[in-house]
């Protein structure tokens, strides 16, 4: 059965919240990562043995890039939490919270459009789902597009044409 089938659309609430457990999931990995580069910059190994040694401002930099990452995240995840989700109709115009089925080089294709959080992948019926935001190349082509549009987009590899085959 397709993901976005007449019979029995997806619920895109449910959707929305697995990616709000998964970017969530990411944030508890990035936080722990956060406290033990506190914790490692503040160890007396880390005491500069002369004038050149860095150790100590190497680690409270780390620690500090790794605190405004999860200060990053935690951003990322209220975003979500705030984004309308809105079913689409095949006649809408694509915009955020659309899920977009794309064929590719004769595969489909399933596209979240966020505001932020890109390259999230969550599973939605059995099939992978992948955030993207309207900043990506692939989805600032898909803005204000339709089904049945064909895009091209300019990736390392070319250009590479997508052909929208539904949206929720």
């Amino acid at each position: 059965m397709a993901l976005m089938s007449e019979v029995e659309p997806v619920n895109k609430n449910k959707l929305k919240d697995k990616i709000i457990t998964e970017l969530e999931s990411q944030l508890n990995v990035l936080s722990h990562s956060a406290d033990d580069a506190k914790t490692e910059s503040f160890q007396e190994t880390n005491v500069p043995l002369s004038q050149t040694d860095h150790r100590a401002l190497e680690a409270g930099l780390l620690a500090k890039a790794q605190t405004q990452r999860v200060e990053q995240f935690q951003n990322v995840i209220q975003l979500f939490k705030n984004l309308p989700v809105k079913d689409f109709q095949s006649n809408d115009e694509i915009q955020p919270s659309a899920l977009v089925e794309l064929e590719h080089l004769g595969k489909t294709h399933f596209y979240f459009l966020g505001l932020q959080g890109a390259g999230t992948m969550v599973q939605c019926d059995g099939h992978p789902v992948e955030v993207i935001t309207p900043k990506s190349p692939l989805g600032e082509e898909l803005l204000d597009k339709h089904v049945h549009d064909e895009i091209l987009v300019d990736s390392p590899k070319g250009l590479q044409e997508y052909k929208i085959k539904s949206i929720a």
